[in-house]
């Protein structure tokens, strides 16, 4: 489906002859005139920081429920006897 909208864009989309840049940097007084409000930039990045605080909690939460079923790769518990048994031997060796 997405390749058939893909193939379709390639062949009928028509760009336009000139390049419109919608981003005007001004060269006297050295700012970038985007055309978004002072406003609209800070709620971007608040509703954005929301979204990553959210995606976080329930990633954690995931791992937290459900942890007893998640289980490590094999090579993970073979390494942590591995340095079970080195350091009950340094232990002992003291």
């Amino acid at each position: 489906m997405i390749l058939a909208l893909n193939i379709l864009l390639i062949v009928y989309y028509d760009p336009p002859s000139e390049t419109v840049c919608p981003i005007a940097f001004d060269f006297q007084n050295g700012t970038v005139n985007d055309g978004f409000s002072n406003e609209y930039v800070i709620a971007t990045f608040v509703l954005g920081g929301v979204f990553a605080t959210l995606t976080l909690w329930m990633l954690l939460e995931y791992f937290i429920v459900t942890w007893p079923h998640f289980v490590l790769p094999h090579f993970l518990y073979t390494l942590h006897d591995k340095l079970e048994r080195h350091k009950l031997t340094w232990w002992l060796a003291r």
